[in-house]
């Protein structure tokens, strides 16, 4: 029921077929983790390294991800790369080996377009469900355990949302939703009205990507595009953040909050792998 392609390995499954097929005795979906973009505003010179590989309380943000997945029982990933993937694949190597998980690293050599092309470069990669999930993005491992019990079964996409707005850091850069009936109707940095904000943690299945193609088509590569489009058909469901901690790092300010914020949770035993 499943391939699980490594760098020299590949794990064939007893009928052969191609990408992972989730929830294999009761596991957890696999996760696709976007690493793909430049993060200038987060890399001061030349000489800092890619934004995936800068370190959070001295642990890099992509093996952050890499670790709330794994405390959800995540077992099987795949990291999409762009900007220097030459820096980035051996560190994926030696992040295979030390979790003990099977991951496959997919190159995007479209990146500058959007994320939405890096959406669409782990294609082949995955069957079924899967998490989507940003490399900058520091999470709680509930946050997957929320959109797996909530999940409908048919939706294309669901995200996890923060409703609490006035305690995001930095909400004019947010992106917005707006909620009806259990559905996300509107997504977007410009909403004039919103009820909460977008943690950048989903739950898809493959009509994201014929909706990332549809927006391709008309020259929006962006995954909040695609997420737009399913969300105008009733096609998004949302799970409640409920208080746990989340945190988008695109500056360095960003950084310095997230350093805060993971002492405080460390502090307060809240659960969250901290480093």
């Amino acid at each position: 029921m499943m391939v699980i392609e490594q760098a020299g390995t590949v794990e064939r499954r007893p009928d052969g077929g191609s990408g992972w097929s989730t929830d294999i005795d009761g596991r957890m979906p696999g996760a696709v983790i976007l690493a793909a973009g430049a993060g200038s505003r987060l890399r001061q010179c030349e000489q800092d390294p890619p934004k995936p590989l800068t370190k959070l309380l001295g642990v890099p943000l992509i093996e952050r991800a890499i670790r709330s997945c794994c405390e959800a029982g995540v077992r099987d990933f795949v990291v999409v790369v762009g900007y220097q993937r030459h820096a980035l694949i051996p560190f994926m190597d030696s992040l295979r080996s030390k979790f003990g998980i099977r991951l496959h690293v997919a190159e995007n050599r479209r990146w500058a377009l959007g994320n939405g092309s890096s959406v669409l470069a782990s294609e082949p990669h995955v069957r079924g469900r899967f998490f989507l999930l940003m490399g900058d993005h520091v999470f709680h491992p509930q946050f997957l355990q929320r959109l797996v019990e909530r999940d409908d079964g048919h939706s294309a996409c669901a995200l996890v949302v923060d409703r609490d707005v006035e305690s995001v850091h930095d909400l004019p850069e947010a992106s917005k939703v707006q909620l009806s009936r259990g559905r996300i109707i509107a997504i977007g940095k410009r909403l004039a009205s919103y009820d909460g904000v977008d943690t950048g943690v989903f739950l898809c299945r493959p009509p994201i990507f014929d909706a990332l193609r549809e927006g391709a088509a008309d020259g929006d590569h962006s995954l909040g595009g695609a997420v737009q489009r399913l969300a105008l058909r009733g096609e998004v469901t949302w799970a409640p953040a409920g208080g746990l901690f989340w945190q988008d790092v695109d500056t360095p300010h960003d950084l310095d909050v997230a350093e805060a914020s993971l002492l405080a949770e460390r502090t307060a035993g809240a659960g969250l792998p901290t480093g």
